[in-house]
């Protein structure tokens, strides 16, 4: 396998009926959880252009001692640990032979799963314990899911350590990898999760990876719920996760540095409360965008002409 392969690692957090979805999922909720039968039109998608599901080791050592993959490898990771993942993801993860990753939130107190209590529920300990044996991939998304960047150094070693912890006494399985909780990440948190003991860690950040890309800064493919088939694909393309790299820079990575992480959370929590949430799928978004560029250009052409 030559060095311009791409490796995407796609994230999903909660997999619900599409009653549920309809009804029950608003604001973020429509982004971060996805109907049961449009999962499994993805799945069935991979399965059926022959893509090879592989785990967060066959990338590290293919990274770090050139080992080779399968054709068209991609991983498939979860977010947070919900019983979803186990319920609805396993049987069709099952169905189409595809392996799966699931980042845990091991306090079933943390304010994710208060958020989305009425949509569903933390795995217990046995629910945990019956994925690893099922095959699945069980590693660390911290105690509390936290902003990182918000923490000491003390503080974050405990979310850090604790968790892996907590998951090696119930799988009896190392925990060697990370998910960042809301994507926040920079050089001191990578630094202390080395620190830690974890060989990788997933961010939020937009791409897909390759021979030359840091472990620590593995890059990710955020499956929005609202994505339909065609969409999904099209994340799946050079082009398509250009497109989102731009995007997600400018609505999503920018706000934070000027208003703030604590600042901007609180508004985000806010605006997906609203009627402005209809705008912040990436479907409008990126049409936001366009409008945004086309209203700019037309100011420094007026400017210019003047």
């Amino acid at each position: 396998m030559n060095s311009y392969v791409r490796i995407p690692i796609l994230l999903y957090h909660r997999i619900v009926s599409s009653s549920k979805y309809q009804n029950v999922c608003l604001g973020s909720e429509k982004i971060f959880s996805i109907d049961k039968d449009r999962f499994e039109e993805q799945m069935e998608y991979l399965h059926r252009q022959n893509y090879n599901s592989i785990f967060l080791d066959d990338l590290v050592n293919y990274i770090t001692k050139g080992t080779s993959l399968p054709p068209k490898p991609i991983i498939i990771t979860f977010d947070d640990g919900q019983r979803s993942q186990l319920e609805t993801a396993l049987p069709i993860l099952k169905k189409y032979g595809l392996k799966a990753t699931i980042f845990v939130t091991t306090d079933p107190t943390a304010s994710v799963f208060k958020d989305t209590w009425h949509i569903d529920r933390p795995l217990t300990k046995q629910q945990i314990k019956e994925l690893s044996k099922a095959g699945v991939s069980i590693q660390s998304h911290t105690v509390t899911h936290p902003i990182l960047p918000e923490l000491t150094d003390e503080e974050v070693l405990f979310e850090f350590k604790e968790s892996k912890k907590i998951l090696e006494s119930i799988i009896d399985k190392p925990v060697q990898f990370l998910s960042i909780p809301l994507g926040f990440c920079n050089k001191r948190i990578k630094k202390l999760a080395k620190q830690a003991g974890y060989k990788a860690i997933c961010t939020a950040n937009v791409g897909t990876n390759g021979k030359n890309t840091d472990l620590f800064s593995l890059r990710r493919i955020t499956i929005e719920g609202t994505f339909n088939l065609k969409e999904f694909k099209k994340n799946l393309t050079p082009f398509g996760i250009c497109q989102r790299k731009i995007i997600v820079l400018f609505f999503k990575r920018i706000p934070p540095k000027i208003f703030g992480l604590k600042r901007w959370m609180k508004f985000r929590k806010w605006l997906f409360n609203t009627k402005f949430s209809y705008f912040l799928t990436l479907r409008r978004l990126k049409w936001l965008g366009l409008i945004v560029f086309l209203a700019i250009f037309l100011l420094v052409v007026v400017l210019f002409l003047k």
